[in-house]
């Protein structure tokens, strides 16, 4: 949804490892139909807004950007860089690939294939699947995106994460197509290669290493072991984020 790049924003800020952009075109099917057909957008949107917001903010090389939402091809896969991700995220594929056959009832435990279900007679009889199902699923989607960063004129897939300059729009053909505007999708946040922000790149780490609580639980070791009350004294400052919570998870 709109605002959702501040959002990602704030979430860097809080030290996390991960961001995933869940596009509203993926899933089994298996939803109300209302929400199938209204619920959630395009992650085509959604991912070049955060994309830009993290650049902006200089966080983007401090956590994984991941996108997934009905990622089936190895063009997928670029097309999801390109916008930005350096993560992505398939479900529907891997298990088309071990006998899925989108029956839309995996939350009925009934699955005729024995995949999204927990009846061990079903598994038992109908699942067939084997590992080297998915593993040559992905061999195929690894092989178009090299493909396709060829033809491209890249090397890796990291050199292509964020460049939405290398998108052109094509001539609408209807009227509805003409209204659509794409400029937030196509804006760059710039040459990631070149700027060297545009993926994961270092470990998001709190600044608060919790050394206040490590303290405080070490100082009652003896009063917790032997459930005693205890009084002591701590100078805390406004970087100390996290005092207490070990402690409580202590007692």
């Amino acid at each position: 949804e709109r605002g959702v790049g501040t959002i990602a924003a704030g979430v860097a800020k809080a030290y996390a490892d991960c961001i995933t952009i869940a596009g509203h075109d993926g899933g089994t099917g298996a939803s109300p139909l209302t929400s199938v057909k209204y619920a959630g957008s395009p992650w085509e949107t959604g991912l070049p807004e955060v994309h830009h917001a993290l650049v902006e903010n200089g966080l983007r090389d401090r956590v994984r950007l991941q996108v997934d939402g009905g990622l089936k091809t190895g063009l997928d896969v670029i097309k999801g860089a390109i916008l930005g991700a350096d993560s992505f995220g398939f479900g529907t594929g891997p298990m088309v690939a071990l006998g899925c056959k989108y029956l839309r009832i995996c939350h009925l435990n009934n699955c005729a294939t024995g995949i999204a279900t927990q009846d061990e007679q079903l598994r038992r009889e109908h699942f067939h699947g084997l590992p080297e199902m998915v593993m040559t699923y992905f061999r195929f989607i690894a092989a178009e995106v090299r493909e396709h960063l060829a033809y491209l004129g890249f090397e890796k897939l990291e050199d292509i994460i964020g460049r939405s300059d290398l998108l052109e729009k094509i001539e609408p053909l209807t009227d509805k197509q003409r209204c659509i505007d794409l400029d937030p999708i196509l804006a760059s946040a710039g040459v990631a290669g070149l700027q060297g922000a545009g993926f994961q790149g270092i470990r998001n780490r709190p600044h608060d290493k919790g050394e206040l609580n490590a303290r405080i639980v070490a100082s009652l070791e003896k009063e917790l072991e032997n459930r005693d009350s205890a009084e002591r004294h701590f100078d805390i400052f406004n970087f100390d984020r996290s005092v207490g919570a070990g402690f409580a998870g202590e007692v």
